[in-house]
Formats: C-alpha cells, structure tokens, sequence
C-alpha cells in the first residue's frame, strides 16, 4: 500500500573527527639519528602552552657537543700552528733556496781552487819538506865530519873538543829524526792524504749540486703542501661549526613542549 511520508536516506561512513585548530609536531634532526624516548604525554591528554610533550635522552648527544667543542679547540690551535708555519716559509723558502744555490756555488768554487791551487801546493810542499829534511841532514851530517876532521889536531882542548863534537852528533841524529819523518810524511801524503783530501773534496762538490737540486724543487713543494694544509684545516674547521649548528639545533629538539592549548591526539590510521 503507498501512502504519504518522509523520506529517508541513511549512509554508514567510517570518519575521524578533527579539532578546528590543529598542530603537527614532527621531529626533523639534522644530524642525531639516534633518539630515545624517556617520557611522552598519553594520548588524548589535555596540555597547556609549553607542558612537556616528549622528553628524550640527552647524554649522548651532549656527549657529542662536548667532543665537538674540544675537536674545534684542537682544530684552532693547529690553524693558528700551520698559519704561523705557512707565513714562516713564504718568508724562509727564498731565503734557503738562495742559500743552497750560494752553497753550490761556493763548493764548484772551492773545487776549482782546490784542483788549481792547493792540491798542487800540498804536493808541492810534500816534495819540498822531504828535500829540505834530506838537506839538512846532509849539512849536519857534512858538519860533523869537518869537524872530526879538524879536530885530530890537538890545537883544542879535550874537554871542548868533545862538547862541540857531541852537539854536532846530536844535530845529525835531529837531523835525521827530521828527515825519517819527512819521509813517512811523503809517503802518507801521496799515499792517504792526498787522495783523501780529493775524494773529499769532490764529494762536497756533488753534495752540495744534489742538495741545491733537491732544495730547488722541494722546498716550493713543501711550502705548496702546508698550504694545502692551510686549507684543508679551514674547510674541516668550517664543517665544524656547520655539525656544531646542527647538533645545538637537534639537541634543542630533545624537549618537546606544546606550542599551545590543546589535547594530544596521536594521529594512527587503521
């Protein structure tokens, strides 16, 4: 039977109801991932302006601060060592590679002398200390036998006779002594000393080429390196401070605290 009436229509709908007002607290760390809860307002609790919401466990990530700070400290101080060290060698590498070219020049210098003057007056010497020493001993000994000779005469007493005659002995044995070593001499010269003295001498020359060499292409390099340093240093130094921002930034986010009235509803969907 139709008859007159309202009609009505009836839809079932699965929904959540929303305050007017509503704001997200979301934690977005820039550096600290690890985060640990030790207290959290329960769900659906009413809170005032800045109650605490979650609070987090901060030792570790102070910690980290701490480190941090003391790693900057340590970074400063070697900034300011290896400025003061870059500053030194723009300063000391002309200087040392000035130094060290002098020093070449200077030991081809005293080679050349060496070869042209001194090594020929050492021989030199040799052969006329050996001479001398020789002809010395052939006057003393020439000496002696005159007055021997002379003095098979008895024009002289005994008594001076023999005074003169033994200072006479006694200057051909110096005599000889002299020239006995003058002869080791010689032959030590020639033998040890002479190619000793040219050994050494040629070797300074060539020490003093390679190190002018070595100094002339690393000393730039050394200087160029601590630079580098320099640098280097400055950019761990600023990524530093960068993490340092970050940390202090995470770490302010370790209390959550309510920006205003409200209740907390903890937002799951099922």
């Amino acid at each position: 039977t139709v008859k007159r009436g309202p009609l009505r229509i009836e839809v079932s709908l699965d929904g959540v109801f929303e305050a007017q007002r509503m704001t997200e607290i979301v934690l977005r760390p820039q550096e600290w991932s690890g985060f640990t809860v030790l207290s959290a307002v329960e769900h659906g609790a009413a809170v005032r302006q800045g109650d605490l919401l979650v609070a987090f466990e901060t030792e570790k990530i102070d910690r980290a601060i701490a480190d941090l700070r003391s790693e900057q400290e340590l970074t400063d101080l070697t900034l300011k060592q290896t400025e003061r060290t870059v500053a030194a060698l723009e300063k000391l590498t002309p200087l040392d590679l000035a130094a060290a070219q002098r020093a070449d020049r200077i030991a081809r210098e005293d080679y050349k002398e060496y070869l042209e003057v001194s090594r020929p007056l050492s021989l030199r010497t040799l052969e006329f200390n050996l001479k001398s020493a020789k002809e010395t001993l052939e006057y003393q000994e020439e000496e002696l036998r005159q007055l021997e000779k002379m003095y098979k005469a008895d024009d002289i007493t005994e008594e001076t006779e023999e005074i003169v005659l033994r200072r006479a002995r006694n200057a051909v044995e110096r005599a000889r002594f002299l020239y006995e070593r003058a002869q080791i001499a010689h032959q030590q010269g020639l033998k040890y000393e002479t190619p000793r003295a040219d050994e050494r001498a040629k070797d300074a020359v060539e020490r003093a080429a390679i190190q002018w060499e070595r100094d002339r292409i690393l000393l730039p390099l050394a200087l160029e390196k601590q630079k580098m340093e320099l640098e280097k240093l400055r950019v761990q130094r600023a990524r530093q401070e960068e993490r340092l921002r970050k940390l202090l930034a995470d770490r302010e986010l370790m209390t959550l605290r309510a920006p205003h009235d409200g209740v907390v509803h903890d937002r799951k969907f099922t």
